[in-house]
């Protein structure tokens, strides 16, 4: 017996329907008896089994057939082997001296089709095919259809689904050109990948993402886009974590691309102009966004997103930052007693070991002396710009001899002018003239 898995049955090697089966590659399994094996449950297990029974019935319908065509080759034979199958012969007999009569008539099975021979006494025959052969046995049946068992299916690939799954970069613009190129190109991702990155829109949606020859990627990897992005989501993360509008720095977001700055460097940035610049008066932070760059045409521009702009203009360090928030707050405290120090004047001041504090004091004096120095140098200089806020810091911090001696001559005049009138002025160090009259 052989058993097929996929039937559930056994079936004896030699009958019909196991033989189609090993015919068609399909696997079996040959089991014999075991020395426990009940012979008799075995054999009526098998003479019971609904594909034997119709293996049976075949194969006693084949036999008919084969007796039917052996006796037919048989009886062609006895007709000088004249290719005619005789199933029906009909004799009639006369005298040969009557009339032509019909002596016999044969049918027989020629190419599928049932023929019919009469022969007459004086000699002559016709032939007549009488329709298609049946011998009134049914046909054999069907051998039973197998699923045939190939594997997977192979599927079409899907280029867009493939890129929708692992290009999530593209908005659907470059999407659609991406497949266009893919489907030109002869079907490489690649090569469609490289000329996507060479067309306008790609150009557009990633900004700064090229290096000065227009061709090398500035970000390493094997998806810089997905990087890029990455990247613009953290500087407008840290743009909002300082409460900024993160809108208002796209431009700059390019800017920081092109000098290859990475949001970790971005966030120092914006931290160190919060702590240190941010907590000083209004003037310092004037002063700063004016002097480093001046991105603020009037004060009615200066804004948090001046200031923070001033930070990322340039590639520096949180060192080279709070140098110029020292600087700012030397020149805020000048510009908020109306005194103007360059950006120079008040970098010498740091280098001199002027602080904030010191700072804020020689503003005050400034604010009181300056302009009075200049009235007595428009009136015994006829030039106001003889003695100005360069002569002032000259004179009181790097101890100038030329400024210092200008200053007191201006003085001594007008304490001469004074007394030589008979009225009263008054100096640093207190009422003159009337003293000395």
């Amino acid at each position: 017996m052989i058993l097929f898995p996929f039937l559930r049955r056994e079936l004896p090697e030699e009958s019909f329907i196991a033989k189609y089966f090993q015919s068609q590659g399909e696997p079996a399994i040959y089991e014999e008896p075991r020395a426990d094996s009940n012979p008799a449950e075995l054999l009526a297990s098998v003479q019971n089994d609904p594909a034997v029974i119709a293996n049976r019935a075949n194969e006693a319908r084949l036999k008919a057939i084969a007796d039917a065509e052996a006796a037919a080759a048989a009886n062609q034979n006895n007709n000088n082997n004249d290719d005619i199958d005789n199933t029906t012969t009909t004799t009639t007999t006369t005298d040969t001296g009557g009339p032509v009569t019909i002596t016999s008539i044969r049918e027989y099975i020629n190419n599928g089709r049932r023929m019919r021979l009469t022969i007459y006494s004086d000699g002559t025959s016709t032939e007549e095919d009488i329709g298609p052969a049946d011998d009134g046995r049914s046909d054999p049946p069907p051998a039973p259809q197998l699923t045939e068992q190939v594997g997977d299916p192979v599927e079409k690939f899907n280029i867009e689904e493939y890129a929708r799954l692992n290009y999530t970069w593209m908005d659907e613009e470059l999407l659609q050109t991406f497949i266009s190129i893919y489907n030109t190109n002869g079907g490489e991702a690649d090569d469609a990948i490289r000329e996507l990155r060479t067309t306008e829109k790609y150009k557009e949606e990633f900004p700064g993402i090229f290096r000065e020859d227009g061709k090398t990627i500035r970000l390493e990897g094997a998806t810089p886009e997905l990087q890029y992005l990455t990247n613009v989501e953290a500087y407008r993360s840290y743009f909002a974590d300082y409460n900024l509008n993160p809108d208002l720095f796209e431009n700059k977001i390019v800017q920081l691309f092109e000098q290859d700055v990475a949001p970790k460097e971005v966030e120092e940035r914006l931290s160190t102009a919060y702590s240190l610049l941010f907590p000083q008066f209004d003037a310092v932070k004037t002063f700063y966004v004016q002097n480093y760059p001046n991105v603020a045409t009037s004060e009615d521009q200066i804004t948090d997103e001046a200031i923070f702009a001033s930070f990322i203009n340039e590639d520096i360090s949180k060192d080279i930052i709070e140098n110029r928030v020292k600087i700012s707050q030397i020149g805020g405290a000048f510009a908020e007693r109306g005194v103007d120090v360059t950006l120079s004047q008040s970098q010498r001041l740091i280098n001199a070991g002027v602080n904030s504090q010191l700072a804020q004091q020689l503003a005050a004096k400034a604010e009181t002396n300056l302009p009075r120095l200049r009235r007595l140098a428009a009136k015994y200089r006829e030039s106001q710009a003889v003695f100005g806020t360069s002569e002032f810091l000259e004179a009181e911090v790097f101890a100038d001899s030329e400024a210092a001696f200008l200053k007191q001559q201006l003085e001594a005049e007008e304490e001469a002018t004074f007394s030589a009138t008979g009225t009263t002025a008054i100096s640093d160090t207190g009422v003159t003239g009337l003293q000395e009259l």
